[in-house]
């Protein structure tokens, strides 16, 4: 029988993480459960160390390495105590059940050409994409595939799916070419070859990152939409200042470059071609919008 570890990676939101684990904690799938406090500046690491006990661990990173360091300090901290099959990689905010784990350790242990499984995410509070949002996205998509074709990278990833479907092996699992970070499970071993997560990413485009490595590994991503799980993401951020969504603008500018340079291309004139856009693009229309343009308009209409 396979052993489940699942690593909850927390900063500064210790009320959803206590949610999480209050669910989750009698549940008899999950051998161990381990949260990573990721250097969180407020009360969080005291607040969780409440729910430690012998199947919770309650652990503090070395410093605020983002979403991939920190998901690396929980995975090595349960195989280096407790030497898991498989690690689940959580966020605070998602919904599953007992089942759910069931399920994906029937998955995993039936299909072994599998390196990541999960099931289908459900987002209740998904707003509707808007037009310029989808444009970017597809043209960014184009792009990143047209440099693909002429790097050498591409000729060795002859695992990549280019479309989704359905594995012969199982009639619940799709072979997808990558999976939202919300909640999936990767198995330990392939998680050890593949070097973990790159860290030098410190947030965005992890997913990406991981799925590349996988395919390099010549092993899959599945999909089980017989199962589901609800990721509760507020996709408002009203609370959010302009400053804090600039910075995580610039955090996903600089890992879009990254990825681009050292998973997509290896053409040094398309990198700086690419680079050079996309420099363009953050610092000229998105900076001034934050800095400039927004507290303009709000205070026109304060005096108006």
């Amino acid at each position: 029988m396979l052993t489940c570890g699942l690593v909850i990676l927390n900063y500064k939101d210790a009320t959803t993480t206590a949610k999480l684990l209050n669910h989750i904690k009698d549940f008899g799938e999950l051998e161990h459960i381990v949260v990573v406090d990721n250097c969180s500046p407020d009360n969080s690491f005291k607040e969780l160390k409440k729910f430690a006990c012998d199947k919770i661990h309650v652990i503090k990173s070395e410093r605020n390495g983002g979403y991939s360091y920190g998901n690396n300090f929980g995975a090595k901290y349960l195989i280096k105590n407790f030497n898991v099959d498989l690690i689940g990689i959580s966020n605070p905010d998602v919904v599953f059940e007992n089942d759910f784990v069931a399920e994906i350790k029937r998955l995993f242990a039936e299909n072994p050409d599998y390196a990541v499984i999960s099931g289908k995410m459900i987002l209740p509070n998904m707003p509707k994409t808007n037009l310029m949002r989808r444009i970017k996205s597809n043209l960014k998509k184009r792009f990143f595939k047209w440099a693909e074709k002429i790097s050498k990278r591409t000729n060795s990833d002859k695992t990549r799916q280019d479309k989704t479907r359905q594995d012969k092996y199982s009639a619940n699992l799709i072979t997808v070419k990558g999976l939202p970070g919300s909640l999936y499970f990767i198995r330990s071993d392939d998680f050890l070859a593949m070097k973990m997560f790159d860290e030098n990413v410190f947030m965005y485009y992890e997913e990406d990152i991981l799925s590349y490595k996988i395919q390099r590994l010549g092993k899959k991503i599945g999909r089980a939409d017989n199962i589901r799980f609800i990721h509760e993401h507020n996709y408002g951020n009203e609370n959010y200042s302009n400053l804090t969504r600039l910075k995580l603008l610039y955090y996903g500018h600089k890992s879009s470059i990254y990825f681009f340079k050292n998973y997509i291309c290896e053409n040094k004139a398309v990198q700086i071609f690419y680079c050079t856009i996309a420099n363009l693009w953050f610092y000229v229309c998105i900076v001034p919008k934050f800095l400039i343009l927004r507290p303009l308009f709000k205070l026109l209409i304060k005096i108006l």
